[in-house]
């Protein structure tokens, strides 16, 4: 957040600083919520904020406050619920107007700088809110308070529910989503949706189930393949802009690369393949080269630089010039054939290797590799996307977690001990979430699944006494109705007490708390930490029963303590 801070507009920070000006001087308040990953959040910072009309507004009539989701994660979930209530859907960037007393009354996703009939501008609408809030202020109270009242219904969670009948209902509502022809889930936008993979993994191991093994592995196959992956620089992107995963939003993070890594190496475990293998060892390679900072852990990641696209780009005639006779293969095998070809290879390297007359597949493995090596040097001669250098806790205990996990699975003791020496960092003194921003649930759940990860792969008891630790803190900072809130007891501002237990690109923290208790019931044979986690998967019954598919990390708890 403060590389842009724009001079113009007086921001604050998210805090009680802002909130008191808000009372004290009877204002809106106005929240942007944006993130470096979202070309659009730049692009409303880079037009619509330079307008001398909008920082007069800004700065005269609200008290503004520009949120990183990367920063206020449980914000930003709040925010899209209140947007989805409201308007149908959310996304980045979003901008809310709330009362003082932190009730919405309007929200709206990108705002250009002067509007159309479909998307308002904020020109257009900082005057009319502005004035709604000085002649009808009670009216815009009473609505404020049913926006609320339907936000809290939205956010309810308890209620029956029916594991076994859940189970199954996941099971089949993924088999319905899932892309027979390219892998993956929906026929539009394709993310890879980790917490569902690794929830089919462990179901079809747990159950023997052939539907769930397919789909886990189809899709595995062809993230493999396809552009999602940077089969240059190791790791991956954070989603596709294609059904067929073929353009890739070219922004990488540290959270997909952990959470990529987990589950490929879930994958060579379960069937050996090397593919899966190498798909997990280059993007924790990756980690390690590009994002790693020796005293402070691993980086943010890469964002989308609409200036530095062709970085990852590459021309028929680029290929050509490098690879001499070799070009042609490589750019069939990875489907360059335009002038901003990113390599995505359409087949298999048994179909392709096949289709180019390569008796030993393992032939062609040795050529793509050798051009995949001189095109990355090559690459590293143009100007890279700039990185975010921002240590963000939970993260990191994610990259830990999947370190400890693959240099188990995959017999790499080197990132076990780069497991360990990062997570050192992390519990030297007090938990925060990032620079100047106290901790929430996530980073106490994710850092106790780092340490439990830790155990297993070393035995080593000091890992487990932070486990241990951890956990207790957790409960004792975050511990609410049998489940966690997603800030601490007293914490920063929050609309309302709050609990979730849906994944997103990363699965919530109460579910990884639920998954940490199964963890140490097993580890250390207390029954009251299993008793816990089934408590905490109850208190979402009425979450899960309504949708199973939605929640599968509380219910990859339920198939542990099943197995």
């Amino acid at each position: 957040m403060k590389s842009h801070d724009l001079e113009e507009i007086k921001w604050e920070r998210w805090g009680e600083k802002a909130l008191r000006r808000a009372k004290d001087e009877n204002k809106p308040l106005y929240l942007f919520i944006r993130s470096n990953m979202s070309p659009l959040s730049l692009e409303m910072e880079e037009c619509s904020f330079l307008s001398q009309d909008v920082v007069k507004a800004l700065n005269e009539d609200f008290i503004s406050v520009k949120i990183d989701r990367e920063e206020y994660p449980f914000l930003w979930e709040i925010a899209l619920v209140t947007s989805c209530v409201m308007n149908g859907s959310g996304g980045f960037p979003l901008n809310l107007f709330l009362t003082p007393d932190l009730k919405p009354f309007f929200v709206a996703r990108y705002m250009p700088l002067e509007g159309t009939p479909s998307n308002p501008g904020m020109v257009d609408c900082l005057p009319r809110i502005k004035w709604l809030w000085l002649t009808g202020n009670q009216s815009v109270l009473s609505a404020s308070e049913e926006i609320m009242e339907g936000v809290k219904k939205a956010t309810e969670v308890g209620g029956d529910v029916s594991l076994e009948d859940a189970l199954k209902e996941a099971v089949s509502k993924i088999q319905q989503d899932f892309d027979q022809e390219f892998g993956g889930f929906g026929k539009d936008t394709k993310t890879p949706m980790v917490p569902r993979l690794l929830f089919l993994g462990e179901y079809s191991r747990v159950f023997d189930c052939q539907v769930s093994d397919s789909i886990f592995s189809r899709t595995l196959d062809v993230m493999s393949q396809r552009a999602i992956r940077d089969h240059l620089g190791g790791g991956f992107f954070s989603y596709s802009k294609s059904r067929d995963w073929s353009n890739p939003m070219l922004e990488k993070r540290l959270s997909d690369q952990a959470m990529m890594a987990i589950a490929f190496a879930e994958g060579f475990d379960r069937y050996g393949k090397v593919s899966y293998w190498r798909a997990a060892d280059e993007a924790l390679a990756y980690i390690s080269m590009d994002l790693f900072d020796p005293e402070r852990g691993f980086l943010v990641g890469r964002p989308f630089d609409p200036e530095r696209k062709g970085y990852y780009s590459w021309s028929k005639e680029e290929v050509d010039s490098l690879l001499g006779s070799d070009g042609p293969i490589f750019r069939g095998c990875f489907a360059i054939d335009g002038p901003d070809s990113i390599p995505s290879m359409p087949s298999s390297l048994e179909k392709m290797a096949d289709m180019e007359g390569f008796e030993d597949p393992e032939d062609l493995v040795d050529l793509l590799s050798k051009g995949c090596q001189i095109l990355s040097s090559a690459r590293m001669n143009r100007a890279a996307p700039s990185l975010d250098n921002r240590i963000i806790t939970d993260w990191n205990a994610l990259a830990i977690v999947a370190l400890a996990r693959c240099g188990r699975l995959m017999d790499r003791p080197n990132y076990v001990r780069m497991a360990e020496r990062v997570c050192s960092i992390f519990l030297e003194g007090s938990v925060v979430h990032c620079d100047g921003v106290p901790a929430f649930l996530e980073d106490y759940a994710f850092l106790t699944w780092a340490t439990v990860e830790l155990y297993r792969s070393t035995e080593d008891k000091k890992w487990l006494d932070a486990s241990l630790d951890l956990e207790g803190r957790a409960r004792e900072l975050f511990s609410w109705e049998d489940s966690y809130r997603v800030n601490s007891k007293g914490g920063e501002g929050i609309l309302f007490p709050y609990s979730s237990g849906q994944d997103g690109s990363v699965p919530s923290g109460a579910a990884v708390m639920a998954g940490n208790l199964v963890s140490l019931w097993l580890i250390t044979g207390d029954e009251s930490y299993l008793t816990r986690s089934k408590k905490v998967v109850e208190h979402f019954g009425g979450a899960i029963s309504r949708s199973p598919e939605n929640h599968l990390f509380l219910l990859l708890s339920v198939l542990r303590n099943m197995a």
